[in-house]
């Protein structure tokens, strides 16, 4: 503001009354950007623990009603309430102009037009050492959000973006494939990724239904108990590709692609959203992918498509060449809030909230969307099947999972990130495959469980340093980690009970009982949804302690 005054001094020095219509104006469209800058922010720490940047605004301002559309929100009303709320700062700004400026030329003690070279060498010197000083930086929203610093977040550790992971290179040498003619092994691997999938929301019996409903003659294993190594996207996905736990991504990644492609499967992702400017996920992805195609694609942008439309995955099946040995990673938006959603899918209704301050609305609405994203969701995954099975006759399996769950109004919440909470944390896993997978019964599974269970398939070494296990074999008393930088989680199911156990720990010490560190009950800011599903005891916390080392 104080710029502002400055320049509407120096324009409209001589005109008082156009001035002071100008000024009006400019502040209540300053006010408003402002106001609109931080709830972007508010809004991004939210929902996925990470800062709304530059490159986010650049890619979704021209999507702005998809994006308020896919929250359950008509942006009709959002815009009426901007417009309104502009009206009313103008009016205010107007009629309190004279004791506004008033104030501002006391406080100078010096008149605008008499500035001297000095006064404004001292302004730009203070202004330059505020946007170039580290500690300042650190903190700053504005030059956050300009230098696209995702290190800020709570996506992945501290460390994780300070250290340049992604130009590590490992000895793949050890990693070949070694034959073994009593095993049938999968000529083609599909990983497909359905975002923000809860477990409850795609079980064993909703895959068996998809696959009978479509003549789908496929052998189907899932597990139940299946839990993301993190309650976000960035460290979701990557996890599961990388078979690493939260709190070791500060260490190099050695993805499943680098080891297949290193032994000639041609490595496809084909991704809805932007993966490459969310995050910078597809700097972490690797060097190792022969095709990839995201939402931030040349053609999709410069069409200005919407960059969450997993139509676009569809169409780019075809790219596959089933000729050759093939891993695929296939990303599905269709449940994310900021999914597309088409028309034909908009079974459960009301989709939009007609009363912004009705939470209970909201909810309603946010869950439609929310169960209308899985029916299109189950649709595509069809179409994925259809496409393989008529492509080839070779060995294949179709691996169905979730980088992490939902909110769907438990404790009134909606939407991802936060605590690792049982609605964000337990997602599905289903192994679909055209032949008999050798998969053992496992009572607790981690996503990131998955590479070393295809690498077993296909017979290649596991590595050491990978922290899931394979589920071709029985882990007993295997425990599984959830964690981000607020709070972490283990789970350990006991064989002799038949009970699963979880150990909850806090970043905050508010939402820490020191009177019983080790046994620790859930505290009051904790979601009720899991007090019913705790039994902790001080050999968990052993457990914890001897297989992740002592926080």
């Amino acid at each position: 503001m104080l710029i502002e005054f400055i320049f509407f001094k120096l324009t409209f020095y001589k005109h008082n009354r156009l001035e002071k219509y100008y000024s009006s104006i400019s502040y209540s469209l300053i006010t408003i950007i402002i106001f609109l800058f931080y709830f972007c922010q508010f809004y991004g720490y939210k929902n996925w623990d990470a800062p709304f940047t530059i490159e986010l605004f650049k890619i979704y301002f021209i999507h702005i009603n998809e994006i308020l559309s896919a929250i359950s929100i008509n942006p009709i009303y959002i815009y009426l309430t901007i417009i309104f709320v502009f009206f009313i700062f103008t009016l205010i700004n107007f009629y309190s102009y004279n004791r506004f400026y008033n104030f501002f030329y006391r406080l100078l003690t010096i008149r605008i037009k008499k500035l001297s070279f000095f006064h404004i060498f001292v302004f730009v010197f203070i202004s330059q050492y505020i946007l170039i000083n580290n500690k300042w930086n650190n903190k700053d929203t504005f030059h956050i959000f300009y230098q696209n610093n995702w290190g800020v977040s709570n996506i992945a550790p501290k460390d994780f973006y300070i250290n340049n992971l992604s130009d590590f290179e490992y000895d793949l040498s050890q990693f070949i494939k070694t034959e073994n003619k009593s095993n049938i092994t999968p000529k083609h691997v599909f990983l497909v990724i359905i975002d923000s999938l809860r477990f409850d929301s795609f079980m064993e019996q909703d895959v068996k239904e998809l696959l009978q409903k479509n003549d789908h003659n496929l052998n189907l294993t899932s597990y139940k108990n299946t839990y993301s190594v993190c309650p976000i996207s960035f460290c979701g996905i990557l996890g599961t590709l990388s078979s690493t736990y939260f709190h070791n991504m500060n260490k190099p990644l050695l993805t499943i692609t680098d080891i297949l492609k290193f032994n000639d499967f041609k490595t496809s992702f084909l991704l809805s959203g932007d993966h490459t400017h969310a995050g910078g996920l597809k700097r972490f992805y690797g060097k190792s992918i022969d095709l990839y195609i995201d939402g931030s694609t040349s053609e999709l942008i410069n069409s200005a498509q919407y960059p969450n439309n997993d139509i676009y995955v569809l169409k780019n099946l075809s790219n596959i060449n089933f000729n050759k040995k093939n891993f695929a990673y296939i990303h599905l938006m269709s449940v994310h809030g900021a999914g597309l959603k088409q028309k034909e899918f908009e079974i459960h209704k009301p989709t939009y909230v007609t009363n912004l301050l009705s939470q209970k609305q909201k909810i309603q609405a946010y869950r439609n969307n929310y169960l209308n994203g899985v029916i299109q969701a189950k649709n595509y995954l069809s179409h994925i099947l259809n496409f393989i099975k008529t492509n080839t006759d070779d060995p294949f399996v179709v691996i169905v999972t979730s980088d992490h769950g939902e909110f769907l109004g438990e404790n009134g919440r909606v939407g991802h990130g936060g605590f690792v909470l049982e609605p964000v944390t337990r997602i599905p896993l289903h192994f679909i495959s055209n032949y008999n997978l050798k998969l053992a019964k496992n009572d607790l599974a981690s996503n990131a469980d998955i590479p070393p269970t295809i690498l077993d398939f296909l017979n290649i070494k596991i590595p050491n340093n990978w922290d899931g296990k394979s589920l071709s074999m029985i882990n007993k008393n295997r425990i599984v980690y959830s964690s981000n930088n607020l709070s972490s989680t283990i789970k350990l199911y006991d064989l002799k009970t038949q009970r699963l156990y979880s150990y909850l720990e806090y970043s905050y010490d508010k939402c820490y009982d020191e009177h019983i560190k080790f046994s620790s009950i859930y505290p009051d800011c904790m979601a009720p949804i899991l007090k019913s599903n705790i039994l902790i005891t001080e050999s968990l916390t052993n457990y914890h302690n001897k297989s992740f080392g002592k926080k």
